[in-house]
């Protein structure tokens, strides 16, 4: 049962023993005949100003969780009380009408939430701002792409006054730029006290935007703190190699990358880069650490791993050397990544961009043709000693 409420208090959301269960024909690929249960039992609750991020594998039950919170789906048992305006983008192409054109849908839009049509107007131009649809306005949206629908859905929502916004995968859909201007908006309503609950599998994003996570698996909760925690603890169980804030790592203190010394003393020359490391614990340094480069555009170039080579005894401070071949690489960011490998030679901790050098582009014009090709991936000699 879904009841909404205008109780005066500072829980918005108040979920009992929720469970979700489908008939056996949704799970008939699991060879099953009973119902399916996508939650069993669930109970948490969300105080005004907090946003709630939800992670989990595939099948956790985050999605079906959202729709029973929109109304869209009824509970097989358990009940979720929600106190204030409810909005949501769940599905692309969820909540508007697709026969009505995108002008009509933000006025349905703001009606659906309790908007006098004198409101909304107000909020119109802002609106078609945000979206950047000018010109597709007077078009139904049932002709938009998912891209164009999420632009406007997006920014409807966000101008709209609610007490509480559901958002599931919403960051995934459309172009880059508009990704990281939805983002930058999600932040700025975070800092503001907006309560929202977002579902993505992008860790960096939910650790931008939300203040606590949890961690749903085979429809329960098996986690929820802070965002940080969160993330460390779904990476672990569930997911290793997902991005980690340094200070979940299990073995590192510390990181810090000297890349003043990127930069070749000469044409040719390699380039330098240092990196210091402190240790929680100097009798139990990690297995293996790996470092790799990659350019702007995600693509890793060199790596290079501890595998072969032996950690000082007792040291709690350790300082890494890398030299890599700078001749086949075009000017532009580059990026520095840390991993931990664990004794089965799996990815147990990724710890994304912690550091970065700008080269100059390539002086002569076979530099610059030979730079074209630098997305070869080259293994490269790693040194270490203590510090």
């Amino acid at each position: 049962m879904i009841s909404l409420m205008a109780t005066p208090t500072n829980i918005l959301l108040e979920a009992e023993k929720l469970s979700k269960a489908f008939p056996p024909r949704r799970q008939a690929e699991n060879g099953g005949s009973g119902p399916f249960w996508e939650l069993k039992d669930l109970s948490f609750e969300v105080k005004a100003g907090v946003s709630l991020g939800i992670i989990g594998p595939n099948g956790a039950g985050k999605s079906t969780l959202l729709k029973i919170l929109a109304g869209i789906y009824q509970p097989t048992s358990g009940r979720a009380i929600l106190r204030g305006r409810v909005g949501a983008i769940l599905d692309v192409g969820s909540g508007f009408h697709p026969e009505l054109s995108g002008r009509e849908n933000i006025f349905f839009a703001g009606q659906l939430a309790g908007m006098s049509r004198r409101q909304v107007a107000r909020l119109f131009d802002p609106i078609v701002a945000f979206s950047e649809l000018e010109g597709h306005l007077e078009k139904p949206v049932k002709h938009y792409s998912s891209g164009m629908f999420l632009r406007l859905a997006f920014a409807t929502l966000i101008h709209i006054e609610q007490d509480l916004l559901l958002l599931d995968e919403v960051l995934s859909v459309g172009d880059a730029a508009f990704q990281e201007k939805c983002l930058q908006k999600l932040a700025a309503l975070q800092q503001e006290g907006r309560t929202m609950i977002i579902i993505s599998h992008d860790a960096s994003r939910l650790a931008q935007v939300c203040s606590q996570a949890m961690v749903l698996a085979a429809g329960q909760q098996v986690f929820r703190g802070h965002t940080s925690e969160a993330l460390a603890y779904y990476a672990r169980h569930y997911a290793p190699g997902t991005p980690l804030p340094l200070n979940q790592s299990n073995w590192l203190q510390s990181v810090s990358v000297n890349t003043a010394l990127a930069l070749p003393e000469q044409e040719g020359a390699p380039l330098r880069l240092e990196i210091e490391l402190v240790l929680k614990s100097p009798e139990a340094p990690p297995p293996t650490l790996a470092l790799a480069i990659m350019d702007s555009r995600n693509i890793i170039l060199f790596s290079a791993n501890t595998a072969q080579t032996a950690w000082p005894a007792g040291a709690a401070q350790l300082r890494l050397r890398w030299e890599i071949p700078s001749a086949i690489l075009n000017g532009g960011l580059y990026w520095v990544n840390l991993y931990t490998i664990n004794k089965g030679g799996e990815v147990e901790e990724h710890f994304p961009k912690i550091g970065k050098f700008d080269l100059p582009s390539p002086p002569s014009a076979s530099r610059q043709l030979e730079g074209r090709f630098h997305s070869i991936h080259l293994e490269t000699k790693l040194f270490i000693e203590a510090s």
